[in-house]
């Protein structure tokens, strides 16, 4: 049953112009190039390229004007534009299909393998929570916020490109979320973005079996030829921008403090080459930690000469870093 049209007018149809009104709502449903058709009491699939003909042509799908037979035929609106996908390579093979499946539903059970974009979108969902971190290793859960912020971040702000998760999966669909402006209006082609657009709607086209979208794809460039400016900056003139800081008086002790503490975040960042996210994972910040038998002294202890910083996987509010366990040594041995 076509998700999309199924959710389109559930209502109780009763007469003539309840079952006319469904049908036109039906027809918005149908997949370019094949739409359905009213004939009296049946309904036919108006192809508009059709295998035989090479042009347009109407034909029956065995269904008739009834609520359950407009849905049937949609589904097979949409079967039949998948078939005329390149799945078949001889007219007489693609007739042949349409007379055991669109005809004759008795001996050939209509077989529905069309996929939405949300089931598509359920099962990778599923399959990254249910696998694991790729540097870490460690098991995903959707109970961390972390793991949630990454999925959003590099999943959820594609899928949201999709404008119907309810219509079934097609070039034209893929096409238009691929493409869609950046937020400034520009093309996203040459970006990250493009990027990585490219390569998730690659993975739904696979679980769709797509292989018009797959074909249009493999034709594109996804190579990123845009890259934003970088900037840097030598320690001497961030030690004063750091100094400077720390000698501005905001007032308030809450934001004092607040500045030394970023100040020291920054400095920390410098001095280990690491995210903010990996220095609030820091184990031995403020007390000394022993790990297999080896104590590492506290950073805050003066007569720690070494400086050898221990990293856990998760920062002290809950959250899981990008590298996991590991040790930091100083790039330099200079207490900021």
């Amino acid at each position: 049953m076509s998700a999309s049209t199924n959710s389109t007018h559930s209502a109780t149809y009763q007469g003539f112009q309840d079952i006319l009104e469904f049908f036109n709502l039906s027809r918005k449903q149908c997949p370019k190039g094949v739409r359905i058709k009213r004939n009296r009491g049946t309904i036919q699939l108006d192809i508009t390229t059709d295998p035989e003909t090479g042009g347009r042509k109407q034909r029956g799908c065995n269904c008739q004007f009834t609520p359950e037979g407009i849905r049937k035929a949609v589904d097979k609106a949409w079967l039949v534009h998948k078939s005329l996908d390149g799945q078949f390579q001889s007219v007489s093979e693609w007739l042949d299909w349409y007379k055991a499946t669109i005809l004759d539903e008795n001996k050939t059970p209509l077989k529905n393998d069309l996929i939405t974009y949300r089931q598509v979108f359920k099962e990778m969902e599923d399959d990254y929570f249910n696998g694991v971190h790729k540097n870490t290793k460690r098991k995903r859960s959707r109970d961390m916020a972390s793991d949630q912020r990454s999925f959003k971040r590099c999943f959820l702000t594609v899928f949201n490109k999709v404008t119907d998760w309810d219509s079934y999966v097609t070039w034209e669909g893929i096409k238009e979320a691929l493409y869609t402006p950046l937020p400034d209006g520009s093309s996203p082609v040459g970006h990250k973005d493009f990027k990585d657009r490219y390569y998730k709607l690659r993975q739904v086209a696979e679980r769709a079996d797509c292989k018009k979208a797959l074909d249009k794809l493999e034709k594109i460039d996804p190579t990123q030829t845009v890259f934003a400016e970088s900037q840097s900056i030598d320690l001497d003139t961030l030690l004063s921008l750091l100094d400077k800081e720390r000698n501005t008086d905001y007032r308030s002790v809450k934001e004092n403090n607040a500045r030394d503490g970023w100040c020291w975040v920054s400095a920390m960042c410098t001095l280990y080459g690491l995210r903010p996210s990996e220095v609030a994972a820091g184990q031995n910040l403020t007390k000394p930690v022993k790990i297999d038998g080896i104590t590492f002294p506290a950073i805050s202890d003066p007569t720690n000469i070494e400086l050898v910083l221990v990293i856990g996987e998760f920062t002290y509010f809950g959250g899981s870093t990008k590298t996991g366990w590991r040790l930091a040594i100083p790039m330099i041995k200079t207490r900021f």
